[in-house]
């Protein structure tokens, strides 16, 4: 980690001891499991759904498909395009393009974890307390959301722009020239997730509270860098890409927002409650770098509020809250030491740091039982034996297939047909009707229909009982795997 170069604040030997043995135990829990994922990342299976729509829309690109298709219902493309360009720039090096941006996924994270560890021991004066931040980061990932931990999805490319445009206003706050370079980053970020505005919010509060005319610089050079990207965007793919990117509207309920702050946000509680006293006691009098970490995190927490009711909203919203609480967490370990010095309470400041772990710690059996299940009971060599199967059954199909697996049709070398997720809010939504989604099915145009679940008969989030009832009036089941069950026409 980077050591500061205006400040140094000696670290008391108790808060030391503290800090080196969570530092230790981290390590210790994370090393397998970052083992597991990684080795899960060299296999053939499917991790998540997003991996096989990112793979995908990657080879389509690849094979002259246009990114964006205009008004097609059920194949809707959310997402800026420049992790698809990324990747396809990398899949020559890998195996195909889903092995591509697992791999460009795996050097992401550790490019954050950098970024996150060297802002928190520049913020603190501690190397440590770097070190502290950036295990907190991973630690958690690998507990609660191990499915991001090299997984082909543009989230944590997403965060390397926006973490290194962190970094560098964080050294660089007084420069101008930095500022700019900065709100360029951001805005290349922005067209790899477009939903993560954090840091650009930060940024003008931070600005604001050196001067109005800042602010307003801010403002403008961020709306201009906006506008160009809008420009070349319309250029290099017309009207669709707009159309694709902000149309594609998502139900939000109340239910899904409560639903997603408990399972999402719970497990990050402890590094979150860690960072309050960081966050609540303000910058010290001090404005740029102190103020804009404090920026960040709240404006992180605050729009992963607004996005949090969404339907197909994951743990991924609540990343940059996880980055800004990590380096605040830290923060508030090294002020809390300082405040307690020469008290008779300053050898108590070594169990501070445990605070922030105790859900990793509570759960970290339980996935430790999870990796010794994958690598020595079989349990990922039965995944890629019944994998294997199932992609053999669908490559032997004639014609379209439709997978809710993604993944099973991209390495069966079938086209993009049916986008589940995204079909299904387009019916919720009104831009489609559900006649519309049964019909393919009722004239057997796919050769082919996979699902996933535990039972053929239980609808989901991405497939409605209506899809089921008439799917097995005019399929008959062949096949029932792990991945789950295959469906051929009568």
């Amino acid at each position: 980690m980077s050591a500061p170069v205006d400040r140094d604040p000696a670290v008391d030997p108790s808060l030391r001891r503290g800090l080196t043995a969570a530092v230790l135990i981290l390590l210790l829990l994370v090393i397998p499991m970052l083992i597991d994922a990684g080795y899960a990342a060299t296999l053939r299976i499917p991790r998540n759904y997003n991996e096989g729509w990112n793979a995908l829309y990657t080879s389509g690109l690849l094979h002259g498909l246009p990114l964006y298709r205009g008004p097609v219902p059920f194949l809707i493309n959310n997402y800026p395009p420049l992790s698809f360009h990324i990747v396809a720039a990398v899949t020559p090096l890998a195996p195909d393009a889903l092995f591509a941006g697992r791999a460009v996924a795996s050097l992401s994270l550790l490019i954050v974890l950098w970024n996150v560890g060297s802002i928190a021991a520049r913020l603190t004066g501690s190397r440590l307390a770097g070190w502290f931040a950036a295990l907190l980061v991973v630690a958690t990932m690998a507990v609660f959301y191990s499915d991001y931990v090299a997984m082909d999805d543009p989230q944590l490319l997403g965060h390397v722009f926006m973490t290194s445009a962190l970094r560098l206003l964080v050294w660089r706050w007084d420069s101008n020239r930095a500022l700019v370079v900065a709100l360029l980053i951001m805005a290349i970020g922005g067209l790899v997730k477009h939903n993560l505005l954090a840091l650009p919010l930060a940024t003008v509060v931070t600005a604001a509270a050196d001067s109005r005319r800042r602010a307003a610089g801010v403002l403008a050079t961020g709306v201009g860098l906006v506008a160009v990207a809008c420009v070349l965007l319309a250029a290099a793919y017309g009207a669709p890409v707009f159309r694709s990117i902000l149309g594609g509207h998502q139900q939000a309920t109340f239910t899904q927002f409560a639903a997603n702050l408990r399972d999402y946000v719970l497990p990050m509680a402890p590094v979150v409650a860690l960072a309050l006293p960081a966050l609540l006691a303000g910058p010290g009098g001090e404005r740029g770098p102190a103020l804009l970490i404090r920026a960040y995190a709240a404006a992180a927490f605050a729009t992963a509020l607004l996005f949090a009711g969404g339907a197909g909203v994951s743990y991924n919203i609540f990343f940059e809250l996880l980055l800004g609480a990590a380096i605040l967490a830290a923060d508030a370990v090294v002020r809390l030491d300082a405040s307690l010095r020469g008290t008779a309470f300053a050898r108590s400041a070594a169990l501070v740091p445990f605070a922030g772990t105790v859900a990793i710690l509570l759960a970290a059996p339980y996935r430790l039982l999870q990796v010794k299940w994958d690598l020595l009971n079989g349990d990922l060599t039965r995944a890629v034996a019944a994998t294997a199967e199932d992609i053999r059954v669908l490559a032997a199909v004639p014609g379209p297939v439709a997978c809710e697996e993604l993944a099973l049709c991209f390495w069966a070398g079938k086209a993009f047909e049916l986008d589940f997720f995204n079909s299904r809010q387009a019916v919720r939504s009104g831009r489609a009707t559900e006649a519309q989604l049964l019909e393919p099915l009722r004239q057997h145009r796919y050769g082919a229909v996979q699902i996933v679940g535990s039972e053929p008969s239980q609808p989901h989030s991405r497939v409605s009982l209506p899809f089921l009832d008439t799917l097995r009036a005019n399929y008959t089941l062949v096949r029932r795997s792990p991945n789950g069950f295959i469906y051929q026409p009568r």
